[in-house]
Parts: C-alpha cells; sequence; structure tokens
C-alpha cells in the first residue's frame, strides 16, 4: 500500500474580510437607515455570494480559520443587537422591517443556513491535463435547514471530483473510456464531474427517492441526459442478498462522505463487491470526524475481510461550508 499524508490546500485565494468594516454602536450611535444598509450589504456580499460560490480551498488554512471565526463572531454579534434594537429612532416602518429581515438573513448564512431553500451553486475545477477547457457545473443545493443530508454538497465530494479532474484519483483516459458507478451520490457533483470529463457512461445511485429526484434534476440542469442515469439502490438489501434492478458490474465505483453510521461499514463493502469487476478500482473519499472513528476503522477492517486491496491512500484538509477546516481521508481500493 502506497500511504502519504499532505495538508497542504491549494490554491491560495484571496478572501474577502470584514475585519476593516466599521460597525457603529447600535444604541450609542444610532446609525441612520443609509449606513446600516451599506453594512447590510457587506454582510450579504460576504455570506450570502460565498453560499452559492463556495470557496472550499486555500493555501493557509489556519488564516482562513482566523479570519472567518474572528468576522463571523463580531458580524453575528452586531446583527444580534441590531435585530434585539427598537431602532426607534428610523422613522419609517418599511425600513425598519427591511433592516430586521435582511440582518436575519445574514445571521443564518454565517451559521451556514439559508431560509430560503435550495440554491443553485456553480462549480469550477481546472482544465483537465491535455485541455485547455475548465470543468463547469451548476448544482441544486439544499442548506442545514433541510433534514436530509443527501441534499447538500458535502466537502469530500468536492476533493474527489477535483481529484478526477486532476487525474489524480485515477487516470483520465481510464475515466473515458469506461462505465461508473457512484453510490450515495447526494446532489451528484463527483459522477456529474466526471461525465464532464469525458466518461461515455455514468450511473448514479441513491436510497432516498427525493435525494434521487434532487439528483435527476442536476443532470438534468448540466444537460447530461444522455449519458448520466439515475437509478435507487439499497445497500442493505445487497448486504442481505435481496436481488436488485441494477445487475451490471463496473470497472470504477466512485463514492464521498458515505461513511457515517457503523451499518455502512459492514453494507459498502458488499456493495463494492457485488457490482465491481475483477481488477476493477474503487475510489473514496471520507471526513475523518472525531465522532466517526470507530465506523472508519471497521469500513477498513470490513473492506479487508471481502478481499479488498487497499493500494492507496493519502490523508488531507479541506473545507466546506458548514464544517470549516476538516481532515480527510483519499482511498483506493482493488478488487
Amino acid at each position: 500500500m502506497h500511504e502519504k499524508t499532505s495538508n497542504q490546500l491549494i490554491p491560495k485565494v484571496v478572501h474577502s474580510s470584514l475585519e476593516s468594516l466599521h460597525l457603529p454602536f447600535i444604541q450609542k450611535e444610532q446609525p441612520n437607515y443609509e449606513t446600516i444598509c451599506t453594512i447590510l450589504q457587506q454582510f450579504e456580499h460576504h455570506f450570502l455570494d460565498r453560499q452559492a460560490n463556495p470557496i472550499w480551498e486555500t493555501s493557509n488554512s489556519q488564516e482562513y480559520i482566523e479570519e472567518t471565526s474572528f468576522a463571523n463572531r463580531n458580524a453575528i454579534d452586531w446583527l444580534t443587537k441590531l435585530i434585539a434594537s427598537p431602532l426607534d429612532w428610523i422613522n419609517v416602518d418599511l425600513q425598519r422591517e427591511e433592516i430586521i429581515e435582511r440582518a436575519a438573513k445574514c445571521i443564518a448564512a454565517a451559521c451556514g443556513k439559508v431560509a430560503s431553500g435550495p440554491i443553485i451553486r456553480d462549480w469550477s475545477f481546472p482544465a483537465p491535463p491535455g485541455s485547455n477547457k475548465p470543468i463547469t457545473l451548476k448544482i441544486r443545493d439544499s442548506t442545514l435547514l433541510d433534514d436530509d443530508v443527501g441534499f447538500k454538497t458535502w466537502g469530500a465530494a468536492y476533493l474527489l471530483a477535483k481529484r478526477c479532474t486532476s487525474g489524480q484519483a485515477m487516470p483520465l483516459d481510464k475515466i473515458q473510456s469506461t462505465s461508473i458507478l457512484e453510490i450515495g451520490t447526494g446532489t451528484g457533483l463527483v459522477g456529474l464531474t466526471c461525465a464532464m470529463i469525458g466518461c461515455p457512461s455514468v450511473l448514479l445511485t441513491d436510497y432516498h427517492l427525493n435525494v434521487l429526484s434532487n439528483v435527476a434534476y442536476n443532470v438534468n440542469l448540466n444537460q447530461l441526459q444522455n449519458i448520466v442515469k439515475v437509478e435507487k439502490l439499497d445497500w442493505k438489501e445487497v448486504a442481505n442478498g435481496v436481488k436488485q434492478e441494477l445487475q451490471q458490474n463496473f470497472d470504477i465505483i466512485v463514492g464521498a462522505d458515505i461513511v457515517y453510521e457503523v451499518a455502512h461499514a459492514n453494507w459498502i463493502s458488499k456493495v463494492i463487491k457485488q457490482y465491481m469487476k475483477k481488477d476493477g478500482i474503487f475510489y473514496l473519499m471520507v471526513p475523518l470526524r472525531p465522532t466517526h472513528t470507530l465506523e472508519i476503522e471497521l469500513f477498513e477492517r470490513c473492506m479487508e475481510e471481502q478481499g479488498f486491496f487497499l493500494q492507496y491512500r493519502q490523508d488531507q484538509q479541506g473545507l466546506d461550508d458548514f464544517i470549516g477546516i476538516q481532515n480527510y481521508r483519499y482511498y483506493e481500493f482493488r478488487y
């Protein structure tokens, strides 16, 4: 097994900072409507626009954490005081209502939530080797206000998709000459990225029907209906020997952030064995959450018991909206 650890996040990006923004004392200075709106506009740009166009990489993770943490704490504190204030020095009722509504949305966005529901996010990856055309996709994504994790794009999916476009996860000629199965597809970012690179056939699978409906929407949104198909796949039934409609085997199977329950560790290894061709390969990216150490250890053991060979493993750091800095582990398993 080839194992490598990397804590470097690339490329370096410039984050908009709120540190230099003057936040007047609400009751003491009683800022007027125009001043408050100017400040709210800065918050909206920083928090709301960042959700539609996520930046999940930085070359200096500690700097990013400190800047974001500082900005969030001060912004939320000021916005909370603004909402709690009667704003009685602003005489127009509609102006006061507008301020409260905009401030509340900014607080929600700063916490990784948007009350208005799903958003269309633009995702972009550098051009793959041998190409001068960047990979761009649109993904209908949800927020933490929704109950099901499958409606949200998480950091592991982004990191695995990026590895696919760069040729790190799998050779590009391999992607472009075989069919790919994604299990636990969520919003479909990884599988759709493979299709954009040139994979001739991609099958996206999940268990929840509402998640499948959303990923089908994303397939259509990116006009990939001729390449990408969507099907339900029940891991538990596969593990228990229940016959599934899906009968095809694949050279490549991919998954991102799919080991978050103890039962998954056992089910996934059996699903991969069921649908992988001889000499096939399974590419996986998972977050290393402190609360899920047991699940990851059990998953690795179950894969070994099912006869899989761990060809490569690499730990790295990454970002996402809801967690912030997160440690991840990338795997390549052969059968």
